[in-house]
C-alpha cells in the first residue's frame, strides 16, 4: 500500500508547505481532539483518499451518516455504527480472525479500518473481545489491516492508544490535554482552529492543515495509474447448510456486512428439500435450512416468540411444493408420538407444534422423514422429551435468544449472532446449522392458515 495525502504540512523555516502523507507501513494513526475540532471530518478525508487509491475501506463511526455518500463505492466495505453491536462485532472479528468455521477463507487482507469514536467502541460489550477491540486489532499483529481511529483528547491516554505511533492532534481543551495527547511541552497550548493539527510521527512534530474531502471519489478502475491494494478481500462465505444456491463470492468484492431488514419482505418461492425461514446472515439475504431425512429441525422460543407462525409458514411451503407433510398440535393430539413415528417411517415431513407437551418421547427418531418441532426454550434445554432428540443433530432456529436456556437448546454458543437491540422481539432469532450460527429476521405474521394441513387427519394415517 502506498501513501495517501490528507493535508498540508507547514515548514516555516523553509517558507513552504508540502503534502501531509500517511503511509500504512508507518503504523496506525490516531486523530485526537476536543468536540467539534474536526475529528470526523478528518476520518472522512482519510476514507475518501483511501478509496481513490483503490484500497478497501471499512468504517465504524458514531456518525455513520457522515460516510453515507461514500458507502456505495465499489471499494467500500462495511459501514456500521454503535447502534448495531452485532454487526460491528462481526466485522471486527472477521478482520482480526477470519472465518472460524472456514479456515481456508483466511483473514481479509490489505484493508483500511476507520474507527470514528474509539472511546465509544471501547464501551461496548462485543463477543470475542475481552478488552478494548482496538487493543486486539491494533496490537494483535494484524499486519494487513491499517487502522485510523479518532477519539476525544481525554481518552488518548488509554492502553489501546499506545498501539498508534502516529498522531494528528487537533485542538484540545487546554495545554494539559495537549500534553496528555502526546504533544511536547514546547508546542502544547498553541492555539489552532478546527482542522489544524499537530502531526506527531517518529518523534517529530509539525503543524498541518487537514483537507476536507469535497465529494466521493469515482469508481475504482484497475487501469488507473496509481497502485491499488491487492484484491484479496472476499465476502466471507457462510455454511452451505443455511444457504441455497447463493452465488459464489466475487474475490475482488469487499466484505460488506448488511443490517437485517427492519421489515423483511416476503419469502422466496418454495423449493423442494428446503425451508425458507427469513432474512439474515452477512448479506441479509434469504436463509433457511435443508430438509434432510433423519435430521430434526427445532423451532425454539418462549411463548409469543412466533413459533406457531413459523410452523404454519413451513407447512405452507410443503403444501406449495407437494411435499407429503403432516401438521399437528401435540397438545391437542392424543398419542402424538405414535402418529409422528408412523409418518416419519413413511418418509414424510412432520410439523409438530407444542411437542414439549407430548409424553413418552422415543429414545431416537427414525432415519427416514423429517421432524420439524416447536418447543419452549425451557423444554428444549431439558434432558427429557424432545429436547435431547434435537440436540443430537442441531439444526433449527432459536427465537428471542437471550431468554434463559437459549444456548442450551442446541448446545451451541449463540452470543456472536444475537442482536441485543431486538433479542426479545418476535421474529428475530438465530438459525443454528452444523458448524454455524446465523442471525435472522423472520416475517411475522406470515401464513395464518394452511389448507388441508391444520389438523391431524387420522384417515390419512391409516393408509401409511
Amino acid at each position: 500500500m502506498d501513501g495517501i495525502a490528507i493535508g498540508l504540512v507547514d515548514l516555516p523555516e523553509a517558507q513552504r508547505q508540502h503534502p501531509l502523507i500517511l503511509h500504512p507501513s508507518d503504523g496506525h494513526v490516531l486523530v485526537v481532539g476536543a468536540p467539534r475540532s474536526g475529528r470526523t471530518t478528518a476520518a472522512r478525508t482519510v476514507a475518501v483518499a483511501a478509496l481513490a487509491r483503490g484500497w478497501v475501506v471499512h468504517v465504524a463511526s458514531t456518525s455513520p451518516n457522515t460516510f453515507a455518500d461514500i458507502a456505495g463505492h465499489d471499494r467500500f466495505g462495511t459501514l456500521v455504527g454503535p447502534d448495531d453491536p452485532r454487526r460491528l462485532g462481526r466485522l471486527l472479528r472477521l478482520l482480526r480472525y477470519g472465518q472460524p468455521h472456514n479456515p481456508s477463507t483466511g483473514r481479509p487482507k490489505d484493508a483500511t479500518l476507520i474507527v470514528d469514536g474509539a472511546e465509544v467502541l471501547g464501551g461496548l460489550l462485543l463477543p470475542g473481545f475481552d478488552d478494548h477491540p482496538l487493543e486486539s486489532l491494533a496490537g494483535g499483529g494484524t499486519s494487513s489491516l491499517w487502522i485510523v481511529a479518532t477519539c476525544l483528547s481525554r481518552h488518548a491516554g488509554g492502553r489501546w492508544a499506545g498501539h498508534f505511533p502516529n498522531r494528528l492532534i487537533l485542538p484540545t481543551i487546554d495545554r494539559v490535554e495537549d500534553i496528555a495527547a502526546g504533544v511536547s511541552t514546547a508546542m502544547a497550548g498553541l492555539g489552532r482552529p478546527p482542522g489544524r493539527a499537530i502531526s506527531v510521527r517518529a518523534g517529530q512534530e509539525t503543524m498541518a492543515h487537514l483537507a476536507i474531502a469535497p465529494e466521493p471519489p469515482p469508481p475504482w478502475a484497475p487501469s488507473q495509474p496509481h497502485p491499488a491494494a491487492p484484491d484479496h478481500l472476499a465476502t466471507a462465505p457462510e455454511s452451505p447448510a443455511v444457504r441455497a444456491d447463493r452465488a459464489h463470492p466475487d474475490q475482488a468484492r469487499p466484505l460488506r456486512l448488511l443490517p437485517l431488514p427492519e421489515v423483511p419482505p416476503g419469502l422466496p418461492p418454495a423449493r423442494p428439500g428446503w425451508i425458507w425461514l427469513g432474512y439474515g446472515g452477512d448479506d441479509a439475504g434469504p436463509v433457511g435450512v435443508t430438509l434432510a431425512p433423519g435430521r430434526p429441525v427445532g423451532v425454539i422460543g418462549p411463548p409469543g416468540s412466533g413459533r406457531t407462525t413459523i410452523l404454519r409458514s413451513i407447512a405452507a411451503q410443503c403444501d406449495e411444493t407437494d411435499t407429503p407433510a403432516l401438521f399437528l398440535d401435540a397438545a391437542e393430539t392424543p398419542g402424538a408420538w405414535n402418529s409422528i413415528d408412523l409418518a416419519l417411517n413413511a418418509g414424510h415431513v412432520v410439523i409438530a407444534d407444542n411437542l414439549d407437551q407430548a409424553s413418552l418421547a422415543p429414545p431416537m427418531l427414525p432415519p427416514t422423514g423429517t421432524l420439524i418441532a416447536a418447543l419452549t426454550t425451557a423444554a428444549a434445554g431439558s434432558f427429557q422429551g424432545a429436547g435431547p432428540l434435537l440436540r443430537n443433530r442441531p439444526s433449527g432456529i432459536v427465537l428471542m435468544p437471550v431468554v434463559q436456556g437459549s444456548a442450551e437448546a442446541f448446545g451451541i454458543r449463540l452470543g456472536e449472532a444475537i442482536d441485543p437491540r431486538r433479542a426479545r422481539t418476535p421474529g428475530f432469532g438465530v438459525i443454528v446449522a452444523p458448524g454455524d450460527v446465523v442471525p435472522v429476521h423472520i416475517p411475522i405474521p406470515a401464513v395464518q392458515t394452511v389448507p388441508g394441513m391444520t389438523a391431524l387427519d387420522s384417515s390419512w394415517l391409516a393408509h401409511l
